[in-house]
């Protein structure tokens, strides 16, 4: 009941983990993450997520821009 208020960022370091939190909680969820300014993060984080099998156009954009506009009730 919990997990259904989190919300999670792609910054998961294995496309395979990327996968399964997406499999696992839904792709209306996951936010793009960079940990920029932190050299902890992802250079081309596009390039990271676009690595996940399967990954489709409606993921990215929901992933990289539309959770987002949602959760802060702005599309």
């Amino acid at each position: 009941e919990y997990l259904d208020r989190f919300h999670f960022d792609t910054i998961t370091h294995s496309a395979g983990a990327l996968e399964y939190l997406i499999k696992t909680f839904g792709q209306e969820k996951v936010f793009l993450g960079t940990d920029y300014p932190f050299d902890m993060g992802l250079d081309d984080p596009l390039a990271f997520i676009r690595q996940v099998p399967g990954w489709t156009d409606s993921m990215e954009r929901a992933i990289t821009g539309e959770n987002a506009a949602r959760l802060l009730r702005r599309g």
